[in-house]
C-alpha cells in the first residue's frame, strides 16, 4: 500500500487488528526484514504498520534524507492514521528514527523497542565506521553519507525520552557497547539486553526469534 505523507509516497504494508505497532527498517532494507516478526505479533493481537523509509524499497527517492527527516515522515503517519502512542520497534536506522521521533514530539510513543541503535557515527565501532567511510569514498550513496555523518543525539535529548524503552544489541554488534549503554544511562524508564553472540542483525532480519526476545517487554502493562 502507499499514503502521501509530507509531499512524497511512503510504501507500508498493514495486517491485523488490535494496539497499533509500527515496524521500522535499517539502512539499505525494506519493511519485508521483519516478515518472521509480524505474523507472531498480528497472532499477539496487533495492528502491524511495516513501513519503507524515504529512499528505501517501494517509498519515493528523495534527493534529501536523514534521519530527522525520516522521523517527521513516521509521525505524519502517526498523524494521518490517528494511531494514538503506538508502540515503535526500530532496528539500526529505525531504532535512531524512534529516537528521534521521541525527542521531535514528546510523548507520541507508547512503548519503544531499539534494536542496534547509535547515538552518532562515532558511536559505531571503529572498523565499521571506517568501512562506511571507504564505501562512501568510493559509491557516494546518500545513505552510507547518512550514516557517516548522523545523527548527534545528546545525553539531554535522551532524557527528554519518558515512554518505556527496550534497547537490545547484539554481543558482537556494530554499535559500540559503550554508545549502548549511555543510552540505556540516560533513558529513565529503560531495560538493556546483550544478546550472547549475535551481531547486529543476526537475531532481527527474517528471525522469528526476535518476537521471543521482545515479547515479555511488549506484554508488560504501561503505568
Amino acid at each position: 500500500m502507499e499514503v502521501k505523507i509530507n509531499g512524497i509516497n511512503i510504501n507500508y504494508e498493514e495486517a491485523g487488528k488490535g494496539k497499533p505497532i509500527i515496524l521500522l527498517h535499517g539502512n539499505g532494507e525494506t519493511h519485508e526484514i521483519f516478515d518472521k516478526l509480524y505474523p507472531f505479533l498480528v497472532e499477539d493481537g496487533y495492528h502491524v504498520y511495516a513501513l519503507d523509509s524515504r529512499c528505501h524499497g517501494k517509498s519515493q527517492d528523495t534527493q534529501e534524507i536523514s534521519y530527522e527527516l525520516m522521523a517527521g515522515d513516521v509521525l505524519a503517519f502517526l498523524s494521518r492514521f490517528k494511531l494514538d502512542k503506538p508502540t515503535v520497534i526500530g532496528f539500526s536506522d529505525g531504532a535512531i528514527v524512534a529516537l528521534m521521533m521521541e525527542i521531535k514530539k514528546p510523548g507520541s510513543i507508547g512503548k519503544m523497542v531499539i534494536s542496534g541503535a547509535n547515538t552518532s557515527p562515532h558511536g559505531l565501532v571503529k572498523k565499521w565506521y571506517r568501512f562506511f567511510k571507504l564505501n562512501y569514498f568510493f559509491h557516494r550513496d546518500k545513505k552510507v553519507k547518512m550514516i557517516i555523518s548522523q545523527p548527534h543525539i545528546t545525553d539531554q535529548q535522551l532524557g527528554m525520552i519518558k515512554c518505556p524503552v527496550l534497547i537490545t544489541a547484539g554481543e558482537k554488534d556494530m554499535v559500540d557497547k559503550r554508545d549502548t549503554r549511555r543510552i540505556y544511562l540516560n533513558i529513565h524508564e529503560s531495560e538493556l539486553l546483550f544478546l550472547k553472540k549475535e551481531t547486529h542483525d543476526s537475531y532481527i532480519v527474517h528471525n522469528p526469534k526476535y518476537f521471543q526476545i521482545i515479547k515479555p517487554f511488549l506484554d508488560k502493562k504501561e503505568a
